[in-house]
């Protein structure tokens, strides 16, 4: 049996299993929960900022997985045929389709090296300009 003044007579809050903080006391929502830094679950004792009644924090995290076939067909670059072939989108060699593994790695290597070195060249002229 609680002793508790506070729990008798209370409107129910939901505060359980919810995608932000929201205090049992007094149903105020922290918003941006995520934003808290912590690596722990179990936050513990906090106190609430509007009521400043404590109560304990927990986050429950959820891990999901995703699986899809593999493509097998004959890669555009060197002709390598029944290889897992991969289309997709590259931050320095933009699209490209029908590629086996190690041509896709190549490319995204000579995309990456040429914007690297177009990067150089202007930022030194724009360091020489300034002189």
């Amino acid at each position: 049996m609680s002793d508790n003044k506070h729990e008798k007579n209370e409107p129910r809050i939901e505060h359980e299993y919810t995608s932000e903080i929201i205090c049992p006391w007094c149903g105020i929502e922290y918003i941006n929960s995520w934003e808290v830094e912590t690596d722990l679950e179990d936050w513990g004792l906090q106190r609430c900022e509007n009521c400043e009644h404590e109560f304990y924090a927990m986050r429950y995290v959820t891990v999901e997985y995703s699986t899809r076939k593999a493509t097998y067909g004959t890669c555009l670059a060197c002709s390598n045929a029944n290889v897992v072939i991969e289309t997709g989108y590259d931050m320095y060699a933009g699209k490209y389709a029908e590629l086996c593994g190690k041509c896709k790695n190549d490319c995204i290597r000579v995309k990456r090296d040429e914007y690297i070195a177009q990067f150089r060249q202007t930022l030194t002229r724009g360091m020489e300009g300034s002189k």
